[in-house]
């Protein structure tokens, strides 16, 4: 039970189960740590109640990331452009997105934006 990402295998074991050892550990969650996988990457930011979307990722360029907000599937992608900046990509594969802020490393894009399904947005910084 020396697993790091198995906390109810290593914080249940005290004291019930059959010779103290935990009812129920890693098989039953272990798969759910992998969601936390895409938001640790992106550090996405979303509060949509008020527009925004922010992401300041734990990657060297070039990625391409997925986008998950609730209803909403998308990418986010950034690429190497010419004089130091990045090109950075927002795409919407499924469903509505109307923000008032939208950034990348605190570049951000200029303007509101409206996206549905297919369509995408660009800006460099």
């Amino acid at each position: 039970l020396n697993d790091q990402w198995n906390t109810h295998g290593i914080y249940a074991a005290d004291g019930y189960g059959v010779g103290g050892k935990p009812w129920i550990t890693s098989h039953y969650g272990f798969h759910m740590v992998f969601w936390h996988l895409p938001f640790a990457l992106s550090r996405q930011y979303v509060d949509l109640s008020n527009g925004i979307l922010t992401f300041s990722p734990a990657l060297s360029v070039p990625y391409k990331l997925p986008v998950l907000i609730p209803n909403i599937l998308g990418s986010l992608s950034v690429i190497a452009s010419s004089n130091d900046n990045r090109l950075f990509t927002l795409s919407l594969s499924i469903g509505n997105l109307s923000l008032n802020t939208l950034a990348v490393y605190n570049v951000v894009y200029p303007g509101s934006v409206h996206l549905t399904a297919g369509q995408s947005v660009q800006w460099t910084g």
